[in-house]
């Protein structure tokens, strides 16, 4: 099958990495916590993204990371690793957090 190649950031699309193998493409997003992860925050273009069905989107998310605060710069270690092949954001599993408010004239 061959290995994924060129991972490249993209935040013009709303993702992290943009990866390649053979025709196949695969795009994808991480997110990490310090505690456990039951939920993460996702922008809107990272919903939107995900929702296009031209685009195969898998989320990684590490969580209990451990931050070593006592030298410079910080180091992270550690942390638990789950993948989430495939995803697309469903409407009962997305809770608004923020809203732009337009001023009036």
């Amino acid at each position: 099958m061959g290995a994924w190649r060129g991972a490249v950031r993209s935040k013009e699309l709303g993702i992290d990495l943009r990866c390649t193998r053979n025709t196949e493409k695969r795009h994808v997003e991480g997110k990490g916590a310090t505690g456990a992860a039951t939920s993460v925050e996702l922008t809107i273009n990272e919903v939107l993204h995900a929702r296009d069905k031209d685009n195969t989107v898998d989320l990684y998310v590490v969580s209990d990371i451990k931050i070593d605060t006592v030298t410079a710069p910080y180091t992270p270690s550690g942390g638990t690793i789950a993948h989430y092949p495939d995803r697309e954001p469903a409407e009962e599993d997305l809770r608004p957090r923020k809203y732009e408010y337009r001023l009036p004239d």
